[in-house]
């Protein structure tokens, strides 16, 4: 594919959205999540719609095939989007295919129609029933759980192309030391928590410890406390009786095996196995030991393919380049600050993929 990428379009799309804030966050009351939450929630997420560094992402991207000799990048005639519940999850791929100029449409979770719905009216693009026909595309793009991505994939076997987007799991590394904030960090890793009531893919599940098992207690306490501010300050303590009765049910079986810490919804628990990125409850996190980065590997029993992000806390930077090594073998596509997790770059590969050339064919001319 010659010739540059108009983002004249998606940035008066994105400019748009932004004066309908409160329209937005009205729509995601209205899908059921707290208000305050919603208008925390978007908040990061003007963080990640920046359209001109999206645009230099997918420019550099093209370039690559550009300056290929003999190579040629075609673009998909039609992209189907499959968006999970979480208010603005999936719009980044769709301000992709603004910018590559092809033709969209979205497929909204039942849950997420409000919000959907509010957010198709600023664009120009086909808004499908939760029902609607998405296999009829090139590409589909998932923005969602493995779960809905393996089901995406076994209807489009021999039709098309399938993306995952943001199906991966995330969770946070504390380093301590004599001079770290536990209190500090512990609410920086609470806000990273209960966002989007942890569905989200930057959502903290678990957390490794690097220190002294008395401190780890005391940072367990610590996060627990926080958790359940977080809760309160974003009207988190109400997801649902669904949500509360799986709550009880784990909670149940998180006392019969060791202490557990929580004043609100969420809890923490102390656990000597690895991290497998399991979701316990709503706004529950597991507390692992991990001795160091070259402990990683012991401490966290996931594939490469199902690490997301990393939150990371504490004095780690003495040892930078250790644990970004040591994560980045994991699997790890983005390792931020704990309490920025929710608000990726634009220019963040997603899932540590380019953003637009899995979308075409690349093919070799003459």
């Amino acid at each position: 594919m010659r010739g540059g990428v108009d983002h004249k379009r998606a940035a008066q799309f994105v400019e748009a959205l932004r004066r309908d804030q409160e329209g937005l966050i009205e729509a995601a009351v209205a899908d059921g999540w707290p208000r305050e939450m919603a208008k925390a929630g978007f908040e990061n997420h003007w963080q990640t719609w920046n359209v001109e560094a999206l645009a230099e992402s997918v420019r550099l991207e093209l370039a690559l095939v550009d300056q290929s000799p003999g190579l040629h990048w075609i673009p998909p005639k039609k992209v189907h989007h499959i968006w999970p519940a979480l208010p603005g999850a999936g719009l980044t791929p769709v301000l992709v295919g603004m910018l590559l100029g092809v033709a969209q449409a979205v497929r909204p979770s039942r849950r997420g129609l409000a919000v959907a719905r509010r957010i198709a009216e600023h664009g120009q693009w086909e808004l499908m029933e939760p029902d609607g026909p998405w296999h009829e595309a090139d590409v589909v793009v998932v923005s969602g759980s493995d779960e809905t991505l393996r089901e995406v994939h076994e209807q489009m076997a021999g039709r098309g192309r399938v993306v995952g987007y943001g199906h991966r799991v995330s969770f946070g590394v504390v380093v301590d030391g004599d001079s770290v904030d536990l209190e500090g960090a512990a609410r920086r890793l609470a806000a990273d928590v209960v966002m989007w009531h942890q569905r989200g893919c930057f959502s903290v599940r678990g957390v490794l410890f690097c220190g002294v098992r008395e401190r780890r207690r005391r940072f367990c306490e610590e996060l627990a406390g926080a958790i359940a501010e977080r809760e309160e300050r974003w009207n988190a303590k109400h997801p649902g009786d669904t949500e509360l009765a799986a709550r009880a049910q784990a909670l149940g079986l998180a006392q019969m095996k060791g202490p557990v810490f929580g004043s609100g919804v969420g809890y923490v628990t102390m656990s000597d196995e690895p991290f497998r990125g399991k979701r316990e409850a709503i706004h529950s996190v597991t507390v692992h030991v991990v001795d160091g980065p070259e402990g990683l590997g012991e401490a966290v029993d996931l594939p490469v393919s199902a690490v997301q992000g990393v939150a990371m806390a504490g004095d780690w930077r003495s040892a930078r380049d250790e644990w970004l090594d040591a994560l980045v073998r994991l699997g790890a596509t983005r390792v931020a600050p704990a309490g920025t997790m929710q608000a990726p770059p634009a220019d963040w590969w997603h899932d540590g993929r380019p953003n637009a050339l899995g979308w075409g064919r690349v093919v070799r001319v003459g």
